[in-house]
């Protein structure tokens, strides 16, 4: 599949390619490169490939941004509270964790408020969840906490895995 999918963004001939979940994001663009290295020829073009690579927040802020859109974070507190959790992938993997805050805080109408311990992980990590539920069950706990310490009306989450997560104990 791999093969595939360079070889498809080859033919399309794109400056980047943009991925929306921070696990796929690592992957593609960490990961490809060592499914190679025992051919020459695939690793250079998976080294090629794994180039454009891009996170949606890092694509959107860097927009954002060219345009003057970024304004600085707003004294405005009249806004609808929101806060952000940071995905370990996210966060260690890809070292992105002021794009998406970035953009929260140019969004009107919002008051950003970060979160304690917003980049302590929330318990799913992919598959870690479904392994070991009862140590995700208690990194939720702890993850809950901090939303509920930050009295934000909105949690926003970049991860689909930390999507599930963060509202199945918000659903609680």
């Amino acid at each position: 599949m791999a093969r595939q999918n360079i070889s498809a963004f080859e033919q399309l001939n794109v400056d980047f390619i943009v991925a929306a979940c921070p696990a796929c994001t690592e992957y593609l663009r960490h990961k490809y490169k060592e499914l190679f290295a025992d051919d020459a020829a695939w690793t250079a073009r998976a080294e090629a490939f794994t180039h454009k690579i891009r996170e949606f927040t890092q694509v959107v802020a860097g927009y954002y941004e060219q345009l003057g859109m970024l304004p600085p974070p707003s004294a405005d507190h009249d806004g609808i509270k929101v806060t952000y959790h940071d995905s370990c992938h996210m966060k260690r993997a890809l070292e992105i964790s002021s794009e998406p805050r970035a953009l929260l805080q140019a969004a009107e109408g919002y008051t950003y408020v970060e979160m304690t311990d917003a980049d302590i992980c929330c318990g799913m990590a992919g598959a870690f969840g479904v392994k070991f539920p009862e140590l995700s069950g208690q990194l939720a706990q702890k993850k809950f906490a901090s939303i509920e310490a930050s009295e934000a009306a909105v949690v926003a989450v970049s991860c689909p895995a930390c999507l599930m997560q963060i509202r199945g104990i918000l659903d609680k």
